[in-house]
Formats: structure tokens, sequence, C-alpha cells
């Protein structure tokens, strides 16, 4: 076992880090002679989207599993492998500055939970004169949305060997829009992966990608093993990770010390939008787009792992900074984000009164939109003799007046 978690958090590990890592290991312990190696990542960590997904079960993410071929696959490997598979990351240089472009709601799929698509700017050097510029590009992250979950809980669910399991990803006919509008069918899902990102890089005029990996994915291992692999493996020219939706990516250049990058540099700490100053806050919120009309994201406003820069990764060989990009919005991660957590990513009235900033028509009425599960309307309930929350029909102040047929419902 490699634990890339060690140097990063030394004496300060997060439980969820610590939860997360003995879940992985129970899970492969039944089949212990059949597991190479397990590499935990910087970044893992329980996923907050998927755990989401799977309805609170653990799921988690940041991390490489090798496994013999004959590997049997069973429900309690999906704390491991799970998720998007099949999640790419491209990157297409842009002509002269670029332009900023919000998506419509046609291109944008809410299971596609961590999509990514803007204009980015990368600092560097006029070859001949020496003097600065600044070159864009438009870097999108995408994946099979729903069709990559339904297939990675169709290998646990389903009993298969790992190796059945890295066959079927290779071959798995799928059928989707092409780049011209059209139904295409393609091979299998880093094809159709491909063919949507480079439909949504086309939104903002980029035609070819000079950059591209996957970090969800089955790999070949040495002596015929498989590797599963949640990050990313470094090309000649390096390995792309997601710093954080508000900062951007950076590139990490090979180095013979580790074959394994994360993918991502994301904590579970997110962005206090209300403690923020004018100028930081109307930044975020006329940069960064999604669907929805709220302020609250779970993906979009995630903070960078704390000191990041001091773990065993090597110093970054390029930036690219976040100018204007449009990201996910998954309603089950959202509904998953604690109250406080809520609150802290909503301004008040007295925040947006004063800004050119568009922000939703709650903000300026100083509400709060929270989702209304059984938990928050219990809460709600047993505040209706402070506050006036049910219709003075139906709640009088001491009796409940409603039909019988709900009454019913109630025994």
């Amino acid at each position: 076992m490699v634990d890339h978690t060690a140097q990063l958090y030394g004496k300060r590990v997060p439980p969820s880090v610590t939860a997360a890592k003995m879940s992985v290991l129970q899970a492969l312990s039944g089949q212990a002679d059949k597991v190479e190696s397990v590499v935990f990542l910087e970044n893992f960590n329980k996923n907050i989207c998927e755990t989401a997904h799977a309805g609170g079960e653990m799921r988690t993410s940041g991390l490489a599993v090798i496994l013999e071929s004959s590997y049997q696959l069973s429900s309690a490997d999906a704390v491991w492998l799970n998720g998007l598979y099949g999640e790419t990351t491209a990157v297409y240089p842009m002509a002269n500055k670029g332009a900023n472009k919000r998506l419509s709601k046609s291109l944008v799929k809410s299971e596609d939970s961590t999509m990514v698509c803007g204009v980015y700017e990368k600092p560097g050097f006029d070859p001949v004169t020496g003097s600065s510029i600044t070159k864009c590009f438009t870097v999108v992250n995408a994946s099979g949305n729903r069709l990559s979950r339904k297939l990675s809980n169709k290998w646990t669910s389903s009993g298969m060997q790992i190796r059945d399991a890295y066959e079927d990803a290779a071959t798995m006919k799928l059928k989707g829009e092409a780049l011209d509008g059209t139904e295409k069918l393609y091979d299998n899902l880093a094809e159709y992966t491909t063919a949507r990102n480079a439909r949504l890089a086309s939104e903002f005029g980029a035609i070819d990608a000079d950059y591209a990996q996957t970090s969800n994915t089955f790999m070949r291992g040495k002596s015929g093993s498989v590797v599963y692999l949640n990050g990313a493996v470094p090309c000649a020219s390096g390995a792309l990770t997601h710093v954080s939706p508000l900062h951007g990516f950076v590139k990490f250049s090979p180095t013979s010390s580790r074959k394994f990058f994360p993918s991502t540099l994301m904590s579970h700490n997110y962005v206090d939008v209300v403690n923020l100053t004018p100028k930081q806050r109307d930044s975020i919120y006329s940069r960064a787009k999604w669907q929805g009309d709220t302020t609250v994201n779970g993906f979009a406003l995630r903070m960078p792992i704390r000191n990041w820069e001091r773990s065993a990764l090597p110093q970054p060989k390029d930036v690219y900074r976040m100018r204007y990009s449009n990201f996910a919005h998954d309603e089950r991660e959202s509904a998953a984000i604690p109250t406080r957590v809520v609150l802290q990513m909503t301004p008040t009235k007295a925040h947006v009164e004063k800004t050119s900033v568009d922000y939703p028509a709650h903000i300026k009425q100083d509400l709060v939109r929270l989702q209304a599960d059984d938990v928050a309307i219990a809460k709600l309930v047993a505040l209706r003799h402070q506050f006036k929350i049910l219709n003075p029909k139906i709640f009088d102040g001491t009796y409940l007046n409603i039909p019988r047929e709900l009454a019913e419902k109630l025994i």
C-alpha cells in the first residue's frame, strides 16, 4: 500500500479520510490474495457527490487499485469502483483572447456532476521579445453522466470479474449526439465522452484538443493485472489536476518517483460567500455559471485541500487560471449539503443591493432556499408556535384543520 495522504496531513488526518481508507481496505480484504497494490492519492477521501447518489452509502475517490484479472467484483467494491467512469478532461487552444459564453440548458446534464466548460488563462512569455503574454484555452471536463454511473454500478452489482468489466468498458457501444447534431453509434464510452467534450468545446469556437486525459478508468497492469484508477497518469507533457473550480487547473511534469497523480485537489470545505468582500463575491458569481436559480453549488464552490503545495507532489509546470466557466449543478449533491453550509453560500439582501451582478430573485428578497427533506420539514413544524409557517386555514394556533383523507395518513 502507498499512502500519499500521510505527508499531506501528517498527524492531522481528517476523520473522513480515515473512515474512507478503512472502508476500501475492508472491501478488498475478502480477496486479499488477488490485490497487488492500493495507492491512496493526495485527494483520497469520501466522495460527497457519489455518496449522495448512493443514498448515503460510503463512496470514495482518489485512488488506484491494482488487482489480478480474476478478482471477483461485488456490491462491496462500489466503495472504490463508482461514479463517473470515463470522465475526461481536454484542453483546447483558443484564438486570440477567446469569448466567455454561458452554455444553454440543453447542453448541461445534472448527472454530469463534475462538468467544467469554460475559458482558462495560461501565463507565458513571447519567444521572441520575452515579454509576458497570456494564452487562452477552453478546458472541458465531462463524462457519460448517467451512462457512466450505470456502467460502474453494473460491474459491481452483477459480480463479474475485473477483467470482464475492463472488456465491457472497452467494447460497449453507445448512442449519442455527434458534433453536427446527428445521432451516432459510438464504439465505447471513451469515444462517446471524447465526442461530448468536443461538442461542448465547439461552443467556444475550439476545435482540436492539444491535451486529453481520462481520470476514472481501467488500465492494463503488469503480468495481466487490471488497474482501476480514479486519478491521472502523466503522459510526456505531464498530468493535469483540477485544483478547484474557482482556481482552475495545474499541470505536473512526469516524474520517475510516481505513476499516478490526483485528478483533483478539492477538499470538503466550501467558499463562505457571506464573509467575502463585495468584490470577491461578485467575482465568483460573474465568472462561475451553472443551471438553477440558486447561489448554492456543492461542486463549483469547493475549496482546494489546504497546504496541498506541501505534499509530495512536484511543483506545477503550468497553471490554467479560470477566467469564466460553466459548472455542473448536481441536485442530489446539493440536497446533501448541511443547512449551515447553504447559509454560508447564500448572500443576504444587503450583500446584493449595490451590484451589477444578476443574483437570483430570492436573494434580493432576503430568502434562503433549502431542500424540503423530512428533517427540515420536521424542524420547521416544531417552530409553528414561534413563526407563522403553516396556512392559517390548516393550523389555527391550536388545532390542525385538515381533510379526513389527510388525517387518516397520520395514523
